[in-house]
């Protein structure tokens, strides 16, 4: 099976919202602040040990925060699942027709599968350099 672990969620907010994130994750919950590779977006990485898996990206106030129905301004970007074997998930997809797209993500060598559920959910399957095969690493430049 592909999926071997949920890797993290992604919440977008804005403002205040952001701020009350952040606080609420790293003072209550007890995760910290981290590294994170430069990226698009503005936001933190915050760790429970060595992963990253509450990814907080600040929304542009004016835009808010896509798919909050709540008004409480944070919404449920994506969701990320670590995944092994990207042929097999190529070739799945591929059969299925199930829409998505690849992007070797030059910062941390990580290839990321995008699709979005039949809810519209975005989800992302990660797969690490380490964890594809040699002849898929020659394929996709890394």
């Amino acid at each position: 099976m592909p999926v071997h672990r949920l890797d993290h969620i992604n919440l977008r907010a804005s403002g205040s919202a952001f701020a009350a994130l952040r606080d609420f994750y790293c003072r209550i919950v007890g995760l910290r602040i981290g590294a994170r590779p430069t990226l698009q977006s503005e936001g933190l990485w915050l760790y429970a040990g060595d992963a990253a898996i509450v990814h907080l990206v600040e929304a542009p106030e004016e835009t808010g925060a896509p798919g909050d129905t709540t008004g409480s301004g944070t919404a449920l970007d994506h969701i990320a699942f670590g995944c092994l074997d990207l042929e097999e998930m190529l070739g799945r997809l591929g059969t299925t027709g199930v829409p998505h797209s690849v992007q070797l993500q030059s910062v941390t060598g990580q290839t990321l599968v995008r699709l979005e559920d039949p809810s519209g959910l975005r989800v992302e399957l990660v797969f690490e350099p380490a964890l594809r095969e040699p002849r898929m690493q020659h394929c996709w430049g890394a």
